[in-house]
């Protein structure tokens, strides 16, 4: 991979899991630390979101946890994993498919799941056959062509040149300007087995930039005014225990509520309801409130804290208010009641030798991580920051906003291109993610996805991305 002009921090991890631990004293502490995230630009370093390559077995069932790291920052690019892939490249906090099966879409009247046949009998083939709303979905042969200038899209190629062949893992790219999208491609395999080629259309594991969706779901919750910030998470979720009485709602979406992480360990709860039962007898790990140590718990526990307050599953939720209305139709939350996605890519740990795909059959834990999406269908999440079709004034006023660590809601506030952006980092079990949103303008974003987590780090080519168009 190409060098990059930016210094690289790195945090140790350990374990099978390979959570990182980031532990940094909330403002007015008096105490700096040097992977946290700068004012200018939020960039931030830590490796929650990671996986470990060496600790990565042959088999799915040890692959690292279903979310990755702490969000990388606003304006740096964080290290290309390849470097050292032991460690998450970036600072956001951290989610393969098996063969193709039923594709399960929401209804759109009740919420709930509703199964489509899908004719894709690969982990990586055919597209998905219906939108949630019957209509079918768009065919990858009808992706319209770019608006943008054809050095800039020679450009942008050049970044992923080394992947661009029939025999290579890879990546897949899409630029919104202006609040639509601009331009969408795909570089190298989505399976190694099959060699379906990837395109702006495949749909990846998001890992951690699936907290920002969650995140957003809260901020409508908050709007609509079925919680706020101030609640006591216990209000929503009784089954915690005592020690848990002091915990805002505010304090999960900042990483400050001092809750044990539920990794690492192949033994980890793989539900949220297994996360709750696992938080039954934990105490808190410091006091609310007092330390920012992001930690995936807090938003397993916002998925919840949705359900408890609206009544609708994150799945349910997300999917009438943010990917219906986006027009985000291979989107979807992985939870008990759906089928991994059709027309997705096959995650890898260990340079393509390791497929994740087992592991996450079985894997539901979500809100801190298992949201599928594609580059394309983020890249009209992330016009959304400029163009502002849903959640309104509040909503962009609340994801934007910093909770007092640069971190907002699932989100980091920060910088790129000398504009105002909010972006998150997500690398787990074979992918790894990067989405950079502008805050002026019409709507513009720029969002990476790949399927070699550990050798192909999603945030330091977002960043050559942005350069290039921005």
């Amino acid at each position: 991979m190409t060098s990059q002009p930016f210094p690289e921090i790195r945090l140790p991890l350990a374990g099978i899991f390979a959570y990182g631990w980031l532990v940094i004293p909330v403002l007015g502490t008096g105490c700096a630390d040097p992977d946290k995230p700068t004012a200018s630009t939020g960039a931030f370093t830590s490796a929650a979101d990671s996986a470990t390559e060496e600790s990565a077995g042959a088999e799915a069932g040890s692959m690292t946890s279903g979310q990755d790291t702490a969000p990388t920052g606003g304006g740096s690019a964080n290290p290309t994993a390849s470097s050292d892939p032991t460690t998450s490249s970036n600072p956001t906090a951290s989610d393969d498919g098996s063969t193709g099966g039923p594709v399960t879409t929401a209804d759109t009247t009740t919420g709930e799941p509703a199964t489509t046949t899908s004719t894709d009998d690969s982990t990586s083939g055919g597209d998905v056959t219906s939108t949630d709303d019957g209509a079918p979905a768009e065919s990858d042969t009808g992706v319209p062509p770019t608006t943008l200038d054809p050095g800039v899209v020679s450009q942008i190629d050049g970044v992923f040149s080394q992947w661009d062949n029939p025999n290579s893992l890879g990546c897949a790219v899409a630029v919104a300007q202006d609040g639509e999208v601009a331009y969408q491609q795909g570089y190298g395999v989505a399976n190694t087995i099959t060699k379906e080629l990837i395109t702006g259309r495949t749909v990846f594991y998001l890992a951690s930039v699936s907290k920002q969706i969650t995140g957003g779901a809260i901020a409508l919750a908050v709007i609509d005014g079925d919680v706020t910030v101030e609640d006591g998470v216990r209000t929503h979720l009784p089954s915690l225990p005592a020690a848990t009485d002091s915990v805002r709602v505010r304090h999960l979406l900042y990483h400050t509520s001092g809750i044990a992480e539920y990794g690492p360990n192949l033994n980890a709860p793989k539900s949220n309801a297994e996360v709750l039962t696992f938080l039954m007898t934990k105490g808190l790990d410091s006091p609310a409130g007092n330390q920012f140590k992001y930690t995936n718990t807090n938003y397993v526990l916002l998925a919840e804290v949705v359900r408890a307050s609206t009544g609708k599953s994150l799945r349910q939720f997300t999917q009438q208010r943010f990917f219906m209305p986006l027009g985000m139709n291979r989107t979807q939350v992985h939870d008990e009641t759906s089928e991994l996605p059709a027309n997705r890519a096959t995650g890898y740990e260990i340079s393509g030798t390791t497929d994740t795909t087992s592991y996450l059959e079985t894997f539901y834990a979500h809100g801190d991580g298992n949201i599928w999406s594609s580059a394309e269908d983020m890249a009209k999440w992330g016009a959304n920051f400029g163009k502002n079709t849903v959640g309104g004034p509040e909503f962009i006023q609340m994801m934007s906003t910093d909770g007092g660590q640069d971190y907002a809601f699932g989100i980091v506030p920060g910088s790129h291109a000398g504009r105002p952006s909010l972006n998150h980092y997500g690398q787990a079990l074979g992918f790894s993610a990067q989405g950079i949103y502008f805050l002026d303008g019409g709507g513009d974003a720029v969002v990476v996805l790949c399927n070699s987590g550990p050798t192909i780090a999603a945030d330091s080519l977002a960043e050559q991305v942005v350069n290039i168009v921005f």
